[in-house]
């Protein structure tokens, strides 16, 4: 679990311990480690023990269950809602007022209300069983929330599938590495440029982790931020801009197609300069200018229509086959009538989950309509060009809702509940829809039915829900979520809706039309460029690299994705498509060495309950 691994702090020389934080990019790269383990460990094993060998397709659902489960449990999923629903009663207190501001809008099946049962949670030293019975009703809501937004995008996910996977053939550049594991020849590990790249990575990750330790030895990491050398107006308005070479980062962009590794980086340095003018021409009354988060908002909405539009034939059959109860599509997971049933009756729950709690009709509906046009263009994004990295923090459909309304025409117990679903829209770096369409996309290529897939992902989205509760809250009773490793990754998820929500209900605001004007631009600019990218095929500028111009993460790994798409594109003028194929092998034994060796000292971290290196530390 990444929060018990414990949050940032400075190790030997210049590395960053702690949490590694793996569910923070787009593919989890402890489960990576796990499927080459297994692989490897197969093909070590005598030939005797083969009836015992786990199948292609065994090996293919394994990862999908584990890829899900950790999705549910990740870093923006319920390992943010835990500490949320303990915060604002155990830190309420006559000065600030919660009691009176918003306590009183929030049911006892969303939070816990009684101060006696948080004791243990916050100090430690006691058993999480002795509560069980008191915790429940939270457990019990808040994982069947979950479970209905898991039907919805399996949903979603099956009624897309044949239009990206067999009409438009997306590649889906994220599921390379798990295929190039579960190859059922195993050639990859037969290939000697693999294990040069494994091994080179393996043993810096090894050497940094003991140096990490042992803080006399010099880590093999080098950095620099630009902000402490630009230091001039207006140029100091780029702010923080590290410069930081990670592996396998490189070598996921040289993996990825190269207009998108092109216009990440290209897209991240046009912001800084919007960053710059702003501050040169003295724009001081729009601070947040260039709005960018808010520009990547209308982006992703801007994709979602173009998905409609590219794919509205298969649309209007997909719902004609769900009418007849007629099923076409061999390869699916499930009919298109059941495909839309999930979607139905989990939407339905959705909104009778939020109204039943308070929530008026209308702001439930606005709600759920942005959250999952978001989650298809995030999906669009990972199947078309495997983006490494997608967060889009802070600017989720509850904000979006408050920019077009203002807070005067939302009541405060709307302003309390939109607040608390910031737990699933804090960020999307794990967002489970783009797993369950990669988990399938796995299943085409292996050519077994993506029905087994399918079903095994709703199973291991409900075991992944079960076991971070049980665990999280587990360790809390016993180590205190205030004190030890995990003490600011509580803290600050915990009090991050409640800081939203106070400054909502203090301090009312009027319609943001600056953001909405960002948000409309992003969406425009995001058809025009989608518009002239599928008439001139020459055209490198990529929409998709727009959406994540301004990420978090894109501010650590732009130096790292442009590495990448350098050596791409002088390997490809040089040595044309057959050098760079020759090169994949090296590439990819360079990602996997670092995965490798990284889930080990996280497993270490976590065994020793002390921080250990994080060789992806942002």
């Amino acid at each position: 679990m990444e929060m018990l691994s414990g949050g940032s702090t400075q190790g030997g020389g210049t590395a960053v311990g702690g949490a590694s934080y793996p569910t923070a990019m787009s593919i989890f790269f402890h489960v990576v480690a796990l499927l080459f383990v297994l692989v490897v460990l197969q093909k070590l094993l005598p030939q005797s023990w083969k009836p015992y060998f786990l199948s292609t397709t065994e090996l293919s659902i394994i990862y999908a269950i584990m890829t899900i489960g950790t999705a549910v449990a990740g870093v923006d999923m319920l390992q943010v809602l835990v500490p949320i629903t303990a915060y604002p009663t155990w830190f309420a207190t006559p000065e600030n007022e919660w009691d009176k501001l918003f306590l009183s809008y929030l049911p006892d099946w969303w939070v816990i209300h009684d101060r006696s049962i948080l004791n243990g949670f916050y100090k430690g030293e006691d058993r999480f069983g002795a509560y069980l019975i008191h915790w429940l009703p939270v457990i019990g809501a808040w994982t069947s929330f979950l479970m209905a937004i898991i039907f919805v995008t399996a949903g979603l996910s099956a009624i897309l599938r044949r239009q990206w996977v067999e009409h438009e053939r997306l590649t889906y550049p994220i599921t390379q590495l798990p295929l190039s594991l579960l190859d059922s020849k195993n050639q990859i590990l037969r290939i000697y440029p693999f294990w040069v790249g494994f091994i080179t990575t393996a043993i810096i990750t090894l050497y940094n982790g003991l140096a990490y330790l042992f803080p006399h030895l010099p880590i093999l990491i080098w950095s620099l931020d630009l902000r402490s050398i630009v230091t001039d107006s207006p140029w100091k308005a780029i702010g923080p801009t590290p410069v930081r070479i990670f592996p396998f980062v490189v070598s996921m962009a040289f993996l990825i197609p190269h207009e998108l590794s092109f216009s990440c980086w290209f897209f991240y340095w046009l912001m800084k300069g919007l960053k710059v003018m702003g501050f040169a021409f003295g724009w001081r009354t729009l601070p947040q200018f260039p709005y960018s988060r808010h520009q990547s908002f209308g982006a992703y909405m801007g994709i979602f229509a173009f998905v409609l539009f590219a794919g509205r034939h298969h649309f209007i059959n997909a719902l004609l086959e769900a009418y007849r109860s007629t099923n076409t599509d061999g390869e699916g997971p499930i009919s298109m009538r059941y495909a839309f049933i999930y979607v139905f009756v989990g939407g339905l729950f959705l909104i009778g989950f939020s109204v039943y709690a308070g929530m008026s009709v209308w702001i439930a509906l606005a709600f759920f309509s942005l959250y999952f046009t978001l989650s298809i263009g995030l999906s669009r994004i990972r199947a078309e060009l495997g983006a490494p990295v997608h967060d889009l923090h802070f600017m989720g459909p509850q904000r979006l809702v408050i920019f077009a309304t203002g807070t005067h025409l939302v009541d405060n117990q709307n302003l309390t509940l939109l607040s608390i679903f910031s737990w699933f829209n804090r960020a999307y770096r794990c967002h489970p829809m783009p797993v369950q369409l990669e988990s399938l996309k796995l299943a085409q290529v292996q050519k077994f039915s993506g029905r087994h897939i399918f079903f095994a992902l709703i199973i291991g989205s409900a075991i992944g829900a079960i076991t971070v509760w049980w665990k999280l809250l587990d360790a809390f009773y016993l180590e205190g979520g205030s004190r030890g490793i995990a003490s600011y990754a509580v803290s600050a998820f915990g009090r991050e809706p409640y800081t939203l929500l106070e400054g909502w209900l203090t301090y009312p605001d009027p319609p943001d039309i600056p953001a909405l004007i960002a948000v409309a631009l992003g969406f425009c600019l995001t058809l025009m460029m989608l518009i002239v990218r599928s008439r001139l095929i020459w055209w490198q500028i990529h929409p998709l690299g727009y959406t994540l111009a301004d990420d978090y993460a894109m501010n650590w790994i732009w130096s790292s994705v442009l590495c990448g798409w350098a050596l791409k594109l002088l390997m490809l003028k040089l040595g044309g498509i057959r050098v760079y194929r020759t090169a994949l092998p090296f590439f990819i034994g360079l990602i996997l060495g670092e995965f490798v060796l990284g889930s080990f000292w996280s497993i270490l971290s976590l065994i020793t309950g002390q921080p250990m290196y994080a060789f992806k530390n942002w």
